[in-house]
């Protein structure tokens, strides 16, 4: 532009400059007056100066360069002059333009929202307890009762089932560990897991044995067991050792480090096999794995509920596949396509636990759990949804022990629980009084009643709270879970009377049939001696002659009333034949016709009940 000529209307580019501070500051408006605190969260306008460029005239468009790089407009106003400045608002920063979603792309981004949606309502949930407590209960009402425990929704009762038996077989010591398996099946069972022969809780302590009063056999045995991989003879975890008390309840592979060579598969005579075998025989509540078809559409949490509401828990994996990746379900074979299925393994209260997810279906990862797979853990786990590589099958372990019945009381002997106070610190533990069973509740939620006997200190997750919930109460486990039924966790509590009804009854009868032993055996022995006395008086009065010219023999002297009575009954006594002699028979008789009751009559003919020649007393 010449000098001295006036710009016209259009955009040029200037600099800006905050009041008191060097060109390129901006500064943030405050909140009006009168704004409230309400207001914070509305998003505040950003302002900065401009200096009008020499030249500029008034309605011009400048170009200004925000703060933030951009580029925006300024109209000079008609009152401005070039060489002052303005305060002008600079808006806020648009969204960058993307470029349009592909179909795919959309549909990702959709299922993206909807599994951080899901995410966040299962964090939600699981913050939420269900049926929440509403505060514990005293237990000491419960102390010494017999109790059903029932689950009115699900119409059921708990209960125990002890279908299941440890059998010992004398097999000697030329036998394989397949034979013995084979043995077990053919006599309706299997063979034993080491869990069911070896106390396991004992290890690193003195170990004890769960047969043979816990103690060991003495010398070198071992005996074959189901642990490891059952198709394999020489297997180090399929051998256990029941002689030595030093490698006492320990595999072959713990006390060795390595698998017992060939002499697990070999039938000739070995001294140190056997002579022993145990064989586990189940009846239809024992335990065993159940396919279960449950489609796509769910989570690890809710497979471990189904499972429970079966009266089971879901399996680890080392009941679906062998240390060597070897499938113990569908004959071993890999199910074909991407098949993942949810284990116990691992935390079971996180859905994408790694371990907690096993491979079934692609030979190539047959057996791997996603950790070992892809190294990491899975992101869909705790998904609804229907991912096509989840499933459709999951597998439950049903516990041997613990089942429901259904419908009304019928007296079930399995299904009367006692509650005792030896838990102490206002808990209460419950004992099935027939198998001596105590229920428990694990860490991952499983009922079960494996310890039995009298209790002990050692049984901790057998203890009990009572508490509070919405129409009923619950019994939470030490181990931190509830007590459920069909996963139910309200739990009614029906009276069944005196825990030891049974006990008691048993036992007054026994006491009645005592005493009435009692009272025969005297009642025999009395008459023995009455018997005795009269053949002493007879012979006594046989043996004496009485003198010439004596005068009749005359009964005691009674008192007035006993000796009118007697002198009107005298002749037709009782005791007349058989001893109307004797002094004694006299004296009774006279004592029975004063006395007359129906008591006295029982009283005496129970003395002569043996007697079957003298007559009945009656009134």
């Amino acid at each position: 532009l010449a000098p001295g000529k006036r710009r016209s209307a259009g955009t040029v580019t200037v600099r800006t400059r905050s009041p008191g501070s060097v060109a390129g500051q901006h500064t943030h408006s405050q909140p009006s007056p009168g704004q409230g605190q309400h207001h914070t969260t509305k998003k505040m306008s950003t302002t900065m100066m401009v200096q009008i460029p020499a030249g500029t005239a008034p309605n011009a468009v400048l170009q200004v360069r925000a703060p933030d790089g951009r580029t925006i407009k300024v109209r000079v106003p008609r009152n401005m002059r070039p060489g002052q400045q303005m305060r002008i608002a600079v808006p806020a920063a648009a969204p960058k333009a993307t470029k349009p979603a592909s179909e795919a792309q959309e549909r990702d981004a959709r299922r993206q929202r909807r599994e951080e949606a899901a995410r966040d309502r299962a964090v939600k949930a699981a913050q939420v307890p269900a049926n929440e407590s509403r505060g514990r209960l005293p237990v000491a009402g419960l102390v010494g009762r017999s109790f059903g425990l029932y689950q009115k929704d699900q119409k059921a009762w708990l209960a125990l089932d002890e279908t299941k038996r440890l059998v010992k077989i004398d097999v000697g010591h030329r036998f394989s560990r397949k034979s013995a398996k084979k043995l077990c099946e053919e006599r309706g069972g299997r063979l034993a897991y080491r869990r069911e022969i070896v106390d396991e809780k004992t290890f690193g302590a003195t170990p004890k044995l769960l047969v043979n009063g816990g103690k060991a056999f003495g010398g070198n045995k071992w005996i074959p067991v189901l642990d490891g991989d059952r198709d394999n003879d020489n297997d180090g975890m399929g051998w256990v050792q029941i002689g030595d008390p030093k490698r006492l309840g320990k595999n072959y592979r713990e006390a060795r480090g390595r698998d017992c060579g060939a002499w697990g598969g070999q039938s000739h005579h070995m001294g140190h096999k056997g002579p022993w075998i145990w064989c586990v025989k189940a009846g239809p509540h024992g335990p065993f794995l159940v396919q279960i078809n449950i489609g796509h559409k769910f989570t690890r949490a809710s497979a471990q509920q189904l499972c429970r509401e079966h009266g089971g828990r879901l399996a680890y994996r080392r009941e679906l596949v062998t240390t060597t990746y070897r499938l113990l379900v569908n004959d071993g074979k890999a199910f074909g396509g991407d098949i993942w299925i949810p284990v116990m393994d691992g935390d079971p209260n996180k859905d994408n636990e790694g371990v907690g997810w096993v491979q079934i279906g692609d030979p190539e990862r047959l057996g791997k759990n996603h950790r070992e797979a892809h190294s990491a853990d899975c992101t869909w786990g705790g998904l609804s949804q229907a991912p096509h590589w989840k499933g459709p099958w999951i597998y439950c372990m049903i516990d041997e022990a613990v089942m429901t019945k259904t419908g009304n009381w019928a007296g079930w002997d399995t299904a009367r629980f006692v509650a005792f106070d030896d838990a102490g610190d206002n808990r209460v533990a419950f004992r099935n009084p027939g198998t001596k069973r105590w229920l428990r509740v694990t860490p991952d939620g499983e009922t079960q009643a494996s310890a039995r006997g009298d209790w002990n200190n050692s049984l901790k997750w057998e203890q009990f709270e009572l508490h509070e919930l919405a129409d009923g109460v619950g019994l939470r486990s030490t181990s931190g879970r509830w007590l459920t039924i069909g996963g139910k966790r309200t739990i009614e509590l029906e009276a069944l009377g005196a825990w030891n009804a049974d006990e008691i009854a048993a036992a007054e009868k026994k006491k009645l049939a005592e005493e009435m032993a009692k009272a025969a055996e005297a009642d025999r022995a009395e008459a023995e001696r009455r018997a005795k006395e009269l053949a002493a008086e007879r012979e006594r009065m046989t043996a004496a002659e009485a003198p010439e010219g004596e005068p009749e023999a005359v009964a005691p002297e009674l008192p007035a009333a006993a000796s009118d009575e007697f002198a009107r009954i005298d002749c037709d006594s009782p005791r007349v034949v058989l001893g109307g002699e004797s002094e004694l028979s006299a004296r009774i008789d006279a004592l029975f016709r004063v006395r007359r009751s129906p008591a006295l009559a029982a009283q005496l003919n129970k003395i002569y009940e043996y007697h079957d020649g003298i007559p009945r007393y009656t009134t």
